[in-house]
């Protein structure tokens, strides 16, 4: 049985990736816009062997011509880097942007996000409505990585163009080609001035970072990679953020007791913030894995070649490790086993970025705005048709 990954789907996935979850550890999905069925694997102790099983490779240049039982072309710039690359080529790219993004840089950028959060805050000024995904959630986010990374501030509305249409689904080749070749070209100007320019800035640290290999020899990221990183950095480093901030408050919003008691406890942010993570993951799934050989697992196969997806959001609603894990809770014990930013080698690098964000901004707009409400019924929004990601289109508030 193939279940299609539609419409309705993307709206409420969660009855469906419960009886997926009960029937079997691995479901056939096909997403609109392809051909040919994936695997989905849903439950929370599965999908976590799977994101550590080494049977597993996410790069297709472990495969010969036909080899691969997918469609779509994930031979392209900007899937040259970490997320698609097994070790030793992975340990030495999220080596060497580990060098580059510290704790010690996120700590420094903390007076710099509060401020980006008070001028979209004072922008909200007198407004008795508003989106709250695209007027608070989004240019946060957007101008967070784009002052780390340097990019102008002319260009940060491109960017999550691009982005917008490389995540949606129904996939269309020809769009998301078009997107692919502008970003690229984008990226690729931007990395020329920066190197004619350098400044203090996460792009410039980038460019001049470099490994010390066996014999002395000394190995920079070269062009392809500098490219696929500046990608993943600017596409990863504002939708999970930007899904983050949108379904956590949507999720306040529809628990007014959870609303006012994180208004009155402002200290338990952290633990809040991991049940939004947990509740609404902002990725609802990781990016694809290939099996390397035929895996067998609880009486089931998946041959070799075949493509998987691991469900985040149903390994995080998976009652087997969360109780009653379909109420939103924020004093939750256990929040944080929550698999929203991966695990094992590919869990994601910005997640302590995405966490500092997500805290102060939730907390300063109860502090700031402790009035809105949804200005519609909360059967009446509407999540972004997208295989990758949980993410709402709009969030209409009021005040």
């Amino acid at each position: 049985m193939t279940i299609a990954l539609d419409h309705a789907f993307f709206q409420n996935p969660y009855p469906i990736l419960e009886q997926m979850r009960q029937t079997q550890f691995a479901t056939a999905v096909l997403e609109s816009g392809r051909t040919v069925p994936t695997w989905l694997i849903t439950g929370y102790e599965d999908a976590v062997a799977f994101m550590r099983d080494s049977r597993l490779s996410k790069d297709i240049h472990r495969f010969g011509p036909g080899e691969l039982v997918a469609d779509g072309d994930y031979d392209i710039p900007i899937t040259q880097n970490m997320l698609f690359r097994d070790p030793p080529d992975h340990t030495r790219l999220r080596g060497l942007i580990q060098r580059a993004f510290t704790p010690r840089m996120i700590d420094q950028l903390r007076p710099q996000i509060l401020e980006i959060i008070k001028t979209t805050l004072n922008r909200l000024e007198g407004r008795k409505t508003f989106d709250l995904v695209q007027d608070f959630a989004l240019p946060i986010p957007v101008a967070v990585i784009a002052e780390l990374l340097g990019v102008p501030e002319t260009d940060r509305e491109k960017f999550h163009h691009w982005s917008e249409i490389l995540i949606k689904s129904p996939v269309d080749m020809d769009e998301l080609g078009v997107a692919a070749l502008e970003f690229v070209m984008f990226i690729n100007e931007f990395l020329e001035q920066k190197r004619e320019h350098p400044t203090e800035d996460l792009t410039s640290r980038l460019i001049d970072v470099h490994e010390d290999e066996s014999g002395g020899e000394v190995r920079r990221l070269d062009t392809e990679e500098l490219v696929a990183m500046i990608f993943l950095l600017l596409l990863a480093g504002h939708e999970t953020t930007v899904n983050l901030i949108g379904n956590g408050v949507f999720s306040l919003l529809q628990h007014p007791g959870q609303w006012e008691l994180l208004q009155g406890h402002p200290e338990i942010i952290e633990n809040a913030i991991e049940e939004m993570l947990r509740y609404e993951s902002p990725v609802a799934v990781t990016t694809p894995r290939w099996a390397l050989q035929d895996i067998e697992h609880r009486g089931m196969v998946i041959p070799r070649g075949h493509q998987i997806y691991i469900s985040l959001l149903s390994a995080n609603r998976d009652p087997a490790v969360f109780e009653q894990p379909d109420r939103f809770d924020i004093t939750r014990p256990g929040a944080g086993k929550n698999i929203a930013f991966g695990y094992g080698i590919h869990h994601c690098l910005g997640a302590p970025l995405a966490r500092v964000e997500g805290a102060m901004a939730v907390n300063l707009l109860l502090h700031r705005l402790p009035q809105i409400r949804l200005a519609i019924r909360p059967d009446e929004v509407q999540w972004k048709d997208a295989m990758l990601v949980r993410g709402l289109r709009a969030l209409p508030v009021e005040i």
